[in-house]
């Protein structure tokens, strides 16, 4: 049934709402919607993508790498998911440092 195909792309497109509408959808809301549209489609990139950065504006670092690295795994041409995962990497290791010399 068609309905059924297209619902992990409207629970992808639910869950990226947040970003376009942060106070519409709450951030456990679209990781929801984001988890659902991924027991759907486990190959999708842009959906550990999505994850990725749900869980990294949710403050749970250790889940958003865990995201941002099978995303870039799945799809290691993806620059934007290389991109991301560089970025994500060097700003935890500067926050982790920072903590260490200021303690």
């Amino acid at each position: 049934m068609i309905v059924d195909r297209l619902n992990p792309k409207l629970w992808f497109l639910k869950g990226r709402s947040y970003f376009d509408r942060p106070t519409n959808i709450r951030l456990n809301e679209a990781i929801g919607y984001a988890e659902k549209a991924l027991s759907a489609d486990t190959g999708a990139v842009h959906v550990y993508h999505l994850l990725a950065m749900l869980e990294k504006e949710n403050g749970n670092n250790k889940k958003a790498e865990e995201y941002f690295v099978k995303a870039f795994e799945g799809n290691t041409q993806w620059s934007k998911a290389a991109i991301e995962l560089g970025y994500f990497t060097a700003n935890s290791t500067a926050s982790m440092l920072h903590r260490y010399i200021i303690s």
